[in-house]
């Protein structure tokens, strides 16, 4: 089996929520505040291996994931070790999820690397793209999540992503 690789190092790490205007404003009973996107910083240089496109089925669950994502090599300088990180980010160029309603967000989890500072070693926390999710506001059209409605009645996070995937489907 052969396969090739194409490295691009045009990946740009910023992500621009997009979302109709009228689910911007959040339910009046649960106290919620916006995030606005950060610019993330990172070390090193990124380097494009493959990307998955949302609603294509890439293993056998039959499941389709509602954000398009990449996997990256991330190359830190000569002067780390290990140098080179694999990173799965969103793919920045189809930023949204759910027809617009919401936007793909990165999870990140931190990673220990070694610096090597003229023989002096030294353990150094960062951060790495490990997952790419659909984040959906809470507005109108979404029932509340772990918030008490009006009628006092807690909907569970199991209820809501059933009825956000039954909404997936008929956005797709």
């Amino acid at each position: 089996m052969r396969f090739s690789v194409e490295i691009s190092n045009t990946f740009s790490s910023t992500v621009t929520p997009s979302r109709p205007e009228s689910v911007q404003h959040s339910i009046p009973h649960c106290s919620s505040t916006r995030r606005e996107p950060r610019l993330t910083q990172y070390l090193g240089e990124r380097f494009i291996l493959s990307c998955t496109s949302k609603g294509i089925a890439i293993d056998k669950t039959g499941t389709v994931p509602l954000c398009s994502s990449c996997w990256i090599w991330r190359r830190l300088p000569s002067n780390y070790s290990p140098q080179y990180i694999n990173e799965l980010l969103c793919d920045t160029a189809d930023a949204t999820c759910l027809s617009g309603y919401a936007s793909c967000a990165v999870g990140h989890h931190a990673i220990e690397v070694i610096r090597n500072d003229n023989g002096t070693m030294t353990t150094v926390v960062l951060s790495a793209g490990s997952y790419c999710e659909c984040r959906a506001a809470v507005s109108l059209w979404i029932t509340p999540i772990d918030c008490i409605s009006k009628h006092t009645t807690i909907v569970s996070t199991t209820d809501f992503a059933l009825r956000l995937t039954n909404l997936a489907f008929r956005l797709i």
